[in-house]
């Protein structure tokens, strides 16, 4: 598996006799190199409290959570220790690599790429849902979308995607945007790497063979093939018009030109286009649409390192606490439960508007205000949160997938 080791930098936070007044010490290591001489955070002494590995789809909702800085780096609060631990303190380390990695480091007590010895991970991060061996659970709705470089317009004309045409441009019968519907210019697709949940999330989707891809992939010049959602992003945006990849709706709807997020239809005849956006991934109508999870190995030696506390806290804190769905919303994906569905029962229709009724002036400093009531958490119930109801009518959710943890 090609991961470009030396393709970005790597960041290690000095951990020292400090430790005991840092709140969370955190120790990003983006990306990884080989060899004796990498720094290795996951061999920091003593061992993190909380260790976690895995899909770089995923990674903004824990960092924004535990408060690591994108470069790397250490911390003195975060949501997550307020909610957790406030009294006390968490060591918290992060380590990208993918969802395969997430899913090898918290089951089978692996190696982490670039180390000697062997070190688990107590969360893993994936965002696919076949994640064998483990237990999983979601923390987040996603659309896998198909982002072009349109340098110039040069695609408007193509209007979107079908599940086929992208299993054709994936696997090498698609070579031309003509055949799409666009210009007479060459299609240049950047892929994940093999064990990306994300690339797993395509392949699923769109039909894709695995071998044939591999194959195809394989034998274009420049080696279109991505190890980060963020090095994917870079890779379309930077190449000549024609490019295409693919990444989660979170990284996909803060796309600027010349980056253009095309629709997708699941039918060929009509073809019948569909955005990613928080109602259609909600809904399933999105042809694409997922969960992003957290993972625990179902089973670890008897050597491994204790798990803590800490590791189904963080799963209850992002998916369970309207903190942690906030984080969710801000880093651009989508939350479990809709907040339009204040009763919870699935679909947003009049007994949401009821039960907004029966609540109706109360504010945050009332007795019998709930939150759930407040759809807009402007701390009062009133007209904008029926009309926020309205904004969501008739929609019904695709079940969230039982908690396992």
């Amino acid at each position: 598996m090609n991961l470009k080791f030396l393709k970005s930098k790597v960041l290690l936070a000095t951990v020292g006799a400090t430790l005991a007044a840092i709140s969370i010490s955190s120790v990003c290591m983006a990306a990884y190199g080989g060899g004796t001489d990498v720094l290795d955070a996951w061999n920091t002494s003593p061992m993190a409290d909380l260790r976690v590995a895995g899909s770089t789809t995923v990674w903004p909702i824990v960092q924004q959570a535990l408060n690591i800085p994108q470069a790397g780096g250490t911390s003195t609060t975060s949501p997550f220790q307020a909610y957790a631990n406030p009294s006390g303190t968490i060591f918290a380390q992060v380590f990208e690599g993918g969802s395969g990695h997430g899913r090898s480091a918290v089951n089978t007590y692996s190696a982490l790429p670039g180390e000697t010895t062997q070190q688990d991970a107590n969360v893993g991060m994936s965002s696919s849902g076949t994640n064998a061996a483990c237990v999983q659970d979601p923390i987040a709705r996603d659309g896998v979308c198909m982002i072009v470089s349109d340098q110039g317009g040069v695609l408007d004309t193509v209007p979107g995607l079908t599940l086929a045409q992208i299993k054709g441009i994936y696997e090498g019968t698609i070579t031309n945007w003509s055949q799409v519907g666009g210009p007479s210019l060459a299609i240049f697709p950047v892929a994940r790497i093999v064990g990306s949940g994300t690339r797993d999330a395509l392949i699923s989707f769109a039909g894709i063979t695995d071998a044939t891809e591999q194959t195809y992939i394989g034998s274009i010049a420049n080696d279109p093939r991505e190890d980060a959602t963020s090095d994917a992003v870079a890779a379309v945006a930077n190449h000549t018009a024609g490019a295409i990849g693919y990444v989660g709706v979170g990284y996909a709807n803060s796309q600027v030109a010349p980056v253009r997020v095309l629709p997708i239809s699941a039918n060929v005849t009509p073809a019948v286009y569909v955005a990613a956006n928080d109602q259609t991934v909600t809904n399933n109508t999105y042809p694409m649409s997922r969960f992003l999870f957290l993972i625990e190995g179902a089973t670890l030696p008897s050597t491994a390192a204790t798990e803590g506390p800490w590791a189904s806290k963080l799963v209850t804190y992002l998916a369970a606490t309207d903190a942690g769905q906030n984080i969710v919303k801000n880093q651009g994906f989508v939350m479990l439960n809709p907040r339009q569905d204040v009763n919870s029962d699935g679909t947003v229709n009049i007994t949401d508007v009821v039960k907004i009724g029966l609540a109706w002036n109360k504010s945050s400093s009332d007795t019998g205000y709930v939150l759930a009531d407040d759809v807009n958490r402007d701390g009062k119930i009133n007209i904008s949160d029926v009309v926020s109801v309205g904004l969501w009518w008739n929609i019904t959710e695709l079940p969230v997938p039982a908690n396992q943890w």
